[in-house]
């Protein structure tokens, strides 16, 4: 597991420096049942392009995972749109970022904005229960399903367990 700490957004996160792009916390307190982490998204690729252009506008949306195979319906964060490019660096870091103390994985998803409707690129459920306080990064490949052999991209996102 290799970390980029030129990254200002982990720089951020690690106490060192202010992220580039930052989203505003909820200012809502986490409560008794509740973990508040914070997510660091750094870069990534596509390998297939999603527009006619030959590129895609990636983002990526990170959800809970309810039970085995049931996501919850609200999205819990979502990354800005990299324009018209294979490989994004988001550098965004989502500050906080309240899930249930229960919540064992994410499920991640990479999709391509377009102007009528984005495109589903690929998914992935992240297993978060070994996260403690220190910085974690997971790289993470997407699959448009799960019995996919080729992935449709990937994404390295950096998680902190705050309290």
């Amino acid at each position: 597991m290799t970390l980029n700490y030129g990254s200002s957004a982990l720089h951020k996160v690690l106490g060192s420096g202010a992220g580039k792009k930052e989203k505003k916390s909820s200012g809502r307190a986490a409560d008794s049942t509740e973990t508040v982490i914070t997510i660091v998204y750094g870069d990534g690729k596509v390998f297939e392009a999603q527009d006619s252009n030959g590129l895609a506008d990636p983002f990526i949306r990170i959800g809970t995972v309810k039970s085995e195979g049931v996501f919850s319906k609200k999205w819990k964060s979502e990354s800005p749109v990299c324009e018209k490019t294979l490989t994004p660096n988001w550098n965004y870091c989502e500050d906080e970022f309240i899930i249930k103390k229960t919540t064992k994985e994410l499920v991640v998803e990479l999709w391509d904005k377009d102007t009528l409707k984005d495109d589903f690129v690929g998914r992935a459920i992240v297993d978060i229960s070994g996260i403690v306080t220190s910085l974690m990064s997971f790289n993470i490949e997407f699959r448009e399903k799960p019995t996919d052999e080729k992935p449709k991209g990937t994404v390295t996102i950096y998680i902190k367990k705050l309290y």
